[in-house]
């Protein structure tokens, strides 16, 4: 099963990922985790990401395509993914159909999350995440046990950059 699903940074689409993993055993691909995971890895395609992240740029669509065809060659995602939050543009939508069809793949479901802009806003300024594991809270909705602490491995909790 490959699906994509698309809307706004805190749509809640990290919130039914969640669900159609447990439901599908497949992974989420995210190109935001992929970009942080690059780095923290100190691969060549995230060092260039990171030229880009620390200049306000976007990191440019053959940078992120090229993490994505990596991704999806993985064992892993031998019977599908979820895509999380990317295509955002029609360059990027492009670029993922020449992938898959290079692949000889296609999307099985397409999810588009509709949310208004004041929701959104309250959302990402009450999201936190964890310096050690990656684990996100809401403040609001899911807040940790101990303030500005994770509940799993009780690293601080931050405010993401592209959250802001």
């Amino acid at each position: 099963m490959r699906i994509l699903l698309i809307g706004p940074p805190g749509g809640g689409k990290g919130t039914q990922v969640k669900f159609l993993i447990d439901r599908f055993a497949i992974p989420q691909i995210s190109p935001g985790d992929m970009l942080r995971g690059n780095i923290h890895k100190n691969t060549s395609l995230g060092h260039e990401a990171q030229k880009y992240m620390k200049s306000g740029q976007l990191v440019p669509d053959s940078i992120i395509l090229d993490m994505m065809k990596k991704r999806l060659v993985e064992e892993g995602c031998c019977n599908g993914f979820i895509l999380d939050g990317f295509p955002r543009t029609i360059p990027q939508a492009e670029g993922l159909y020449n992938l898959l069809k290079g692949m000889n793949q296609k999307l099985d479901h397409v999810i588009v999350m509709d949310l208004p802009d004041n929701l959104i806003i309250t959302r990402l300024s009450n999201r936190r995440s964890c310096k050690g594991c990656g684990q996100v809270y809401n403040l609001i909705f899911e807040p940790p046990k101990n303030a500005g602490k994770c509940n799993i491995c009780n690293e601080d909790l931050y405010l993401r950059e592209d959250d802001n």
